[in-house]
C-alpha cells in the first residue's frame, strides 16, 4: 500500500477543439488542431514547462484488431526514441 501513497494525481479537463473533445490534464493548454482524420491530433503546451506536445486521440482503437495493433506500435517506437531528440523533435 505504500506505492498508492505515491501516486500522481491527474486534474482532467476537457477541451473542445473543431468538434473534437480532448480530456487532457489541466497542466496541458491546448493551442491549436495539428491534424484531422482517423485520428484526432492538437499542439498543446505544457503550462509547468513551457514545452510544446502533442496529443492524438485515437477513437475506437479497440473496434478493429489492426487499429490496436498501429496505436500499440506507435507507443512502442515512441518509447523506444524517447530522448532522442534527432528524431523526437521538430
Amino acid at each position: 500500500m505504500g506505492d498508492l501513497a505515491n501516486r500522481k494525481v491527474f486534474k482532467l479537463t476537457k477541451k473542445q477543439v473543431f468538434n473534437q473533445e480532448f480530456i487532457v490534464d489541466e497542466r496541458y493548454n491546448v493551442t491549436k488542431e495539428l491534424g484531422q482524420g482517423a485520428y484526432g491530433i492538437v499542439a498543446a503546451t505544457n503550462n509547468q514547462t513551457g514545452e510544446g506536445v502533442a496529443i492524438k486521440k485515437v477513437t475506437n482503437v479497440f473496434s478493429k484488431k489492426i487499429l490496436a495493433k498501429r496505436a500499440l506500435r506507435e507507443i512502442k517506437l515512441l518509447q523506444h526514441f524517447r530522448g532522442k531528440s534527432k528524431y523526437t523533435r521538430r
